[in-house]
Formats: structure tokens, C-alpha cells, sequence
């Protein structure tokens, strides 16, 4: 079982929508459909950010598994990192 959160507990918004047609409109996504279809700027009819959102908490949470099998030694990162 697996919880994604922004907050530690709840906040005053926390039961409040997200505007999925908002974050569509500030990404372009109607010039895209529009570009794909008849001309039109239309909506993705689903909720595009939130399934984006639990797709990116799945890959975050497989990477987290994947870390804690593999053995101490494997889990150098590939990325260095300097501060100069």
C-alpha cells in the first residue's frame, strides 16, 4: 500500500478540485487537439493531470523499489553531482 501526498496533513483545500481545464488551458493542450482535429481548440475529456500526476507517483515509487533490491554497491548514482 502506497500514499502520495503533497502535504502532511490535510489543508483547508485539500477537498477542493484541482482544474484540470486550467492546467489543459496553461499547457497548450486545446492548440494541441486543435492541431490533431478539425481546427478547433477542444479539452482532453478526462482528467489529463491527475492521471499524469499518478503515473508519475507509480514510476517514483517502482524507482524507490528498485533501489532497495538492488545491493548497496549497484545504487551509485549515474549523476555526479559538484559544486564548483
Amino acid at each position: 500500500m502506497s500514499a502520495c501526498s503533497v502535504t502532511a496533513r490535510p489543508v483547508p483545500t485539500h477537498q477542493k478540485p484541482a482544474y484540470d481545464d486550467l492546467i489543459q488551458g496553461a499547457a497548450t493542450i486545446p492548440t494541441l487537439m486543435a492541431d490533431a482535429g478539425d481546427g478547433t481548440p477542444r479539452y482532453v475529456p478526462v482528467t489529463l493531470a491527475d492521471r499524469v500526476v499518478g503515473l508519475m507517483a507509480v514510476n517514483a515509487i517502482l524507482g524507490a523499489l528498485m533501489h532497495q533490491q538492488r545491493p548497496a554497491s549497484d545504487n551509485a548514482s549515474i549523476f555526479r553531482c559538484s559544486d564548483r
